[in-house]
């Protein structure tokens, strides 16, 4: 074993207490905005969870509608997923309330010391909390911290933790088995006096053990009276089984020596010889590489410590004395708990569990046999309904055609038989011009479009209802006129003209009788006459299916379109909301995630 005690004192005893104190409240400070900042995250986790329930809660009304439905379906996930969202919520605020016991654990660096009745232990820890010095000339590096009992022998009623009345642990009596004693040092250390895990009932030791689970050392003490008795040795063995790191005390390593001053005998406090603390170091060390439990020890060197010689050593304000005492090796020894690398490896549990409560809330867990989905999980089932959504879309986008088609083809024989009476009331001689073939049109595409929107939608979405269109946005530019046709035929005229007798006795009768004679010419002339025929009912019905082909085409694309917009508008709204927001807290868990060794200062977390 090396001699500790060729350990040299540093300046006054003040410096030497001070720089340990030192250490503990840096520790402290690194640890505290540390935990701050663990609270912060889970304060934007639970934000973040609330608000992600409170939207799902908003658009969580469209389960109402009919079963078998898009909005059903929706509904239904919504629901689902709001209730999952608000039992997270619970868990997180659970987390966080139950955390007031553990946060004391995380803003400092636990030490639990354990070991038999009468071993110095009480002393020891109103040596670390500073005690002594305030009641000696040496002035105290830090102000005497509040110290705490949790006590198990109360009533249910009284039970649990309170201040102690003296503010310091009792010293030379035995040490109750039903307490916890402890008290926090400038935020950067908590010292535990807890009993032996096995003088414990079922009940005790359960909070017990919780100390131990959290403590990040244990410091064993045993008596230089009697080091390693049998059960301290089996205590020793319990501990180790839980992986921590371990400091073994020896306390009460001193002697009273007799000497004669003046003719009277005179008693003096003295450290045991170096051979006696070695060997008794020696021993302890074997026991404990028996039993194969040394693996976890921090430091092999095993610190011989006098309570005695350190309070006189105060009094009197003599240094060598109170190294003698142990104690300054023991404020080094401890203080070497409080590095960069013990910080992290404090820090890394929190860290740990923050980051397993974020995957968890990313990728799901499992939970009574049952999978629990996570927000990643949660994307996918919205992002299905929003690809099944889109499917539907598409399916009454492309029908459209089918509905245009059909409309025409039911409509064709009516159109043709509107069109011909329409031809006999312009034979009739009534005026029938775009306005009246534009309104037929309208009437008989309204009434089919009607009939047959329904009935197709209606096989596509369950729980559709069509309001009945009024009006078409249809202009048929058609007039009826009149067919004519053009015949030949030829006119004849006569006319009477005067001639020359003819004939002896035509002659006698104008010579002397003055009888004029006359004669008919017929002139044949070839002339056209233009006929009417009919009207021009099969060019208005070309016209008429022409127009109806270029204008009911697009107007039927734009009904579906509407109908689409109207239907899933709720649906799409719900859905981009809710899948905006999945996006938005999944990468707010990112940021949240702690990297690898990362332990934010306080401006980092400020920033943050």
């Amino acid at each position: 074993m090396t001699d500790k005690w060729e350990w040299q004192a540093v300046g006054h005893i003040e410096q030497q207490v001070s720089d340990f104190v030192g250490k503990v409240q840096t520790a402290g400070k690194r640890l505290t905005d540390f935990s701050r900042s663990v609270t912060e995250r889970e304060s934007e986790i639970l934000q973040g969870v609330k608000q992600l329930s409170g939207l799902l809660d908003k658009h969580v009304h469209l389960a109402e509608e009919e079963s078998g439905s898009m909005k059903k379906l929706l509904g239904d996930s919504l629901s689902h997923y709001r209730n999952l969202l608000q039992a997270w919520a619970r868990l997180v605020e659970e987390r966080m309330e139950g955390k007031e016991f553990i946060n004391q654990f995380e803003k400092s660096v636990i030490l639990a010391v354990f070991g038999t009745v009468n071993a110095g232990k009480s002393t020891m820890g109103n040596f670390i909390a500073g005690v002594p010095f305030a009641e000696s000339p040496v002035q105290a590096p830090a102000p005497v911290p509040a110290f705490y009992v949790y006590d198990f022998s109360e009533s249910d009623k009284d039970r649990g933790e309170r201040p102690l009345a003296e503010n310091r642990f009792k010293e030379n009596i035995v040490q109750e088995t039903s307490t916890i004693q402890y008290f926090t040092l400038e935020n950067g250390l908590t010292w535990v006096d807890t009993p032996g895990i096995h003088s414990l009932d079922q009940e005790y030791e359960d909070l017990a053990k919780k100390y131990v689970n959290y403590a990040d050392l244990i410091l064993f003490v045993v008596s230089s009276s009697s080091p390693g008795k049998a059960d301290e040795i089996a205590e020793l063995e319990r501990l180790t089984q839980k992986e921590k790191q371990l400091l073994v005390a020896i306390t009460k390593s001193d002697l009273i020596e007799s000497d004669v001053v003046d003719g009277k005998e005179v008693k003096r406090v003295v450290p045991k010889s170096i051979h006696d603390r070695q060997a008794q170091e020696q021993y302890v060390d074997g026991l404990i590489r028996s039993k194969g439990i040394d693996r976890n020890l921090k430091d092999r060197k095993f610190i011989s410590l006098s309570s005695r010689l350190a309070k006189l050593a105060l009094m009197e304000q003599d240094e060598e004395r109170f190294r003698q005492s142990g104690y300054p090796a023991l404020y080094e020894q401890i203080g070497g708990v409080l590095t960069e690398h013990a910080l992290e490896l404090k820090t890394d549990r929190p860290r740990r569990e923050m980051n397993a409560l974020i995957h968890e809330m990313m990728d799901g867990y499992e939970w009574n046999g049952k999978r629990i989905d996570g927000i990643r999980d949660i994307g996918k089932s919205f992002q299905g309904i929003s690809e099944e959504i889109q499917q539907k879309v598409e399916l009454l986008r492309r029908m459209h055609t089918d509905l245009f088609q059909e409309v025409r083809m039911n409509k064709e024989a009516r159109i043709e038989s509107e069109l011909t009476s329409l031809g006999y009331r312009f034979d009739g001689g009534e005026a029938i011009g775009s306005e009246q073939i534009t309104k037929v049109m309208e009437k008989e595409l309204l009434e089919e479009l009607n009939r047959l929107i329904p009935i197709k939608l209606g096989k596509v979405l369950a729980d559709f209802e069509h309001v009945q269109l009024s009006s078409l946005p249809l202009f048929i530019d058609a007039s009826f006129v009149g067919t004519y046709r053009e015949f030949a035929y030829t006119e004849y005229k006569t006319s009477e003209t005067t001639r020359d007798p003819r004939g002896i006795i035509e002659r006698f009768q104008s010579f002397f009788l003055d009888k004029k004679f006359t004669e008919l010419k017929v002139r044949e002339m070839k002339k056209t006459k233009q006929m009417r025929t009919g009207n021009n009912l099969s060019a208005v019905m070309e016209q008429v299916f022409d127009q109806v082909e270029q204008q009911l085409e697009p107007f039927v694309k734009a009904i579906m379109e509407e109908l689409i917009e109207t239907y899933f508008y709720e649906q799409r709204n719900a859905l981009n909301e809710v899948q905006q927001a999945l996006k938005q807290f999944a990468d707010k868990l990112q940021t949240l995630t702690y990297q690898k060794g990362e332990v934010r200062d306080e401006q980092l977390i400020h920033s943050h």
